[in-house]
């Protein structure tokens, strides 16, 4: 009795018979929705607004307002130990 060789499929398809087995995405969850940063409004007295445009004015390179604000909040939460 004569034995043949199994056919041969070819590398596509068998790429395409992989593929449509499906499966679930890895970590079997849906990956998150990146969050937008909250915004407010910030209200400052005049002298706190210059007391930290002179403080702004006495460092070294450019720092904004806004960073220099939100290091300043961090540090504050830090020293509490809720950060």
């Amino acid at each position: 009795m004569a034995l043949r060789a199994k056919p041969q499929q070819s590398k596509e398809a068998e790429a395409n018979a992989f593929i449509d087995q499906g499966g679930s995405v890895a970590g079997g969850a849906a990956p998150a929705k990146p969050q937008k940063a909250i915004t407010f409004t910030l209200r400052l007295d005049p002298e706190t607004n210059d007391l930290l445009d002179e403080e702004l004015a006495s460092l070294k390179g450019h720092i904004s307002k806004n960073t220099w604000i939100i290091h300043a909040i961090l540090q504050r939460l830090e020293s509490s130990g809720r950060a």
